[in-house]
């Protein structure tokens, strides 16, 4: 069974497995995307919004996404991957937050889901714990974290 039909009939939560994983497509950070969404999510540190302070002051150089904003980018590509479909799931929180690279304008973004762990909580709901590894066009993780749902067994 294809995974899109797996995670479009009832009982997902049952059909996925503990070691199951899939990659999402990528997406590429522009400057003008890194602009926007630093301004959109109201960023006012010159490390993100000037680029000649970035440039001369900050040790890398140029002007990086906001890990905050990395992860809104994750999980946007982690709904791209197609893994969850039309599961009915919500998202209870995210653990070990790890930021390893700076993300900036260029740079391919793209996130390996894993299933590390489901534990039944009730007849009608499952807790699961997935590994989000988000890395970029050289392979290089830039972010880690566990994304934790609840999901529906119906």
């Amino acid at each position: 069974m294809s995974k899109e039909n797996e995670s479009t009939r009832p009982g997902w939560a049952n059909a996925i497995e503990i070691g199951q994983s899939v990659d999402s497509p990528g997406r590429t950070v522009t400057e003008s995307m890194l602009s926007l969404l630093t301004t959109l999510t109201g960023y006012t540190h010159p490390l993100f919004t000037d680029v000649t302070w970035s440039a001369s002051t900050s040790s890398i150089g140029v002007t990086p996404l906001p890990g905050a904003v990395v992860l809104a980018l994750l999980g946007g590509l982690a709904e791209q991957s197609g893994f969850f479909g039309k599961a009915n799931l919500v998202l209870v929180g995210f653990e070990s937050v790890r930021f390893n690279r700076v993300v900036v304008a260029g740079d391919t973004l793209r996130v390996r889901i894993t299933v590390v762990e489901k534990e039944l909580k009730s007849n009608e709901r499952t807790l699961i714990r997935m590994e989000w590894t988000g890395l970029n066009q050289k392979d290089e993780t830039v972010a880690g974290l566990y994304a934790v749902f609840m999901v529906s067994n119906n």
